[in-house]
């Protein structure tokens, strides 16, 4: 069993535990490899190289010199690349994923169901 799996048996644990309370499991994972899968789609032109990083190459990143450093420098175009600083996602990725959390089928239960019962349509999840 892959750590996801064992992952959502837990929720589904908790859930049972306490079901009056609501556990939403949100699969970065695939919604990841959905925005690498079609790059361009997403208005992504750079997979892998940090837009604020240094030393060049494949992906732009020296662990010597982080973002800040005064060796770093900063791409033109943020919003087409998916990663930052080497470390982190670019605010351009993290909307992406947002998006694909909440439209695009990536959680469970989906946001869909989440506001249904909010609003009361559905008696439980």
């Amino acid at each position: 069993m892959n750590h996801n799996e064992l992952l959502q048996q837990k929720l589904g644990e908790l859930q049972k535990m306490f079901p009056h309370c609501v556990f939403v499991y949100a699969d970065f994972w695939k919604a990841y490899m959905k925005v690498l899968s079609g790059l361009h789609r997403f208005g992504f032109v750079e997979p892998f190289k940090a837009c604020r990083g240094s030393g060049g190459g494949h992906f732009n990143f020296d662990l010597k010199n982080l973002c800040g450093s005064p060796h770093s420098s900063i791409c033109a175009k943020a919003a087409e690349h998916i990663v930052w600083d080497g470390i982190h996602f670019s605010a351009a990725m993290y909307k992406v994923i947002a998006k694909l959390f909440i439209q695009g089928g990536f959680t469970h239960p989906s946001f869909a169901t989440l506001l249904k019962f909010k609003k009361g349509l559905i008696p439980h999840i």
